[in-house]
């Protein structure tokens, strides 16, 4: 069973909300969405296990998304499908509680479209991969984001783990007044 708090169920619900709307939209300096400001998507790059590469392509035309392993297409499911699995696991995450929770239901649907875990590794610097249409150069670049939830307490903006390092240097006091 999978589990996760807030946040981690928050990349799943993102991969899911992004793949239903097929762009990405700009967003305002209180987050507010911008209608007229997207990149249409081509696909969602994800390594679920090892040496399994999956892709999720937006076929906006048929209103569908393409899923491939390892280049080879294993299934699709209409855009629909993952707006209702999206709208779900939204109204699940803001029930859940501070710690750790399960959602069956949509566990179910994310390892039936080749998800098999919530978040990336903490390894990783990006929490999704997306390769994007430029409309204004024409270009599709592969593009990393981080993603922070607000559903849940307030995102940091930097994991604090052992491998955080910070230095700091204080100028301008003396040896008393720092003490």
């Amino acid at each position: 069973m999978i589990t996760g708090n807030k946040g981690e169920w928050s990349e799943a619900y993102v991969l899911l909300r992004l793949l239903a709307q097929g762009r990405m939209y700009a967003a305002d300096e209180n987050l507010e969405q911008i209608d007229s400001m997207y990149f249409p998507i081509i696909k969602i790059l994800r390594e679920e296990i090892k040496d399994r590469k999956c892709e999720y392509a937006v076929d906006d035309s048929n209103r569908k998304i393409d899923i491939y392993y390892n280049g080879q297409l294993v299934k699709s499911h209409s855009q629909a499908q993952f707006t209702s699995e999206a709208d779900y696991l939204y109204d699940k995450i803001v029930e859940g509680g501070s710690r750790a929770f399960a959602i069956e239901h949509t566990e179910e649907f994310l390892k039936e479209i080749g998800c098999e875990r919530l978040a990336a590794p903490s390894s990783d610097k990006t929490d999704i991969s997306m390769q994007i249409y430029d409309i204004n150069t024409g270009y599709s670049p592969v593009c990393g984001f981080s993603i922070k939830s607000e559903i849940g307490n307030a995102p940091t903006l930097i994991n604090a783990t052992g491998a955080t390092n910070f230095i700091y240097e204080v100028e301008g006091l003396s040896d008393e007044q720092i003490e």
